[in-house]
């Protein structure tokens, strides 16, 4: 059999068993992402197809070695070359007023 329960003590009891489900479902921190990385792993960190990454490694365009037949990449060096590929993207405006001025430069001549 049941017994009466108040409100307040129900709404008691649903708070602390939410806080312990909250408690128990935090994740403890992903530990540190390994260094190396195999080809299909540099094609999700680059957001690129293993064709490009192939082409980029046959033209030594990305950091990459060799362990035995196998590519593998350093996740620090592709980072580091990913942001040294990154150009900067300028404001808006700035960026109209320079085609505007080479629109006015062509229209002179």
């Amino acid at each position: 059999m049941f017994s009466p329960i108040e409100l307040s003590d129900l709404d008691q009891l649903i708070q602390n068993s939410v806080k312990k489900a909250l408690a128990s479902s935090t994740q403890a921190p992903s530990p540190e992402q390994p260094d190396r990385l195999n080809v299909d792993q540099a094609c999700k960190l680059l957001n690129r197809t293993r064709s490009w990454i192939f082409k980029k490694t046959m033209l030594k365009e990305i950091p990459f070695g060799k362990f035995g037949s196998r590519l593998v990449f350093s996740r620090k060096e592709l980072e580091a070359w990913m942001e040294s590929q990154t150009i900067p993207v300028e404001n808006p405006s700035g960026i109209m007023a320079e085609r505007l001025a080479k629109t006015a430069k062509r229209r002179d001549k």
